[in-house]
């Protein structure tokens, strides 16, 4: 379903065009993006320990530098 960009006239009315707000923006950084973010992010030091505890190496692109 997408929403029409064009605004129609809805009893003679001609109301704004539905759009993305910054409060939406904001709203979806804070409630979508950074938890997940720290979700990968935590996920990531716990593979790195496993990695680290266990085989007694490392992963990722920094170990070739």
């Amino acid at each position: 379903m997408t929403m029409a960009r064009r605004s129609t006239p809805v009893m003679g009315v001609h109301a704004a065009a539905p759009r993305v707000t910054p409060q939406a923006v904001v709203m979806l950084v804070g409630y979508v993006g950074l938890p997940l973010l720290t979700a990968l992010v935590l996920f990531d030091v716990f593979i790195w320990a496993v990695v680290k505890l266990i085989w007694g190496g490392c992963y990722g692109l920094w170990c070739w530098f």
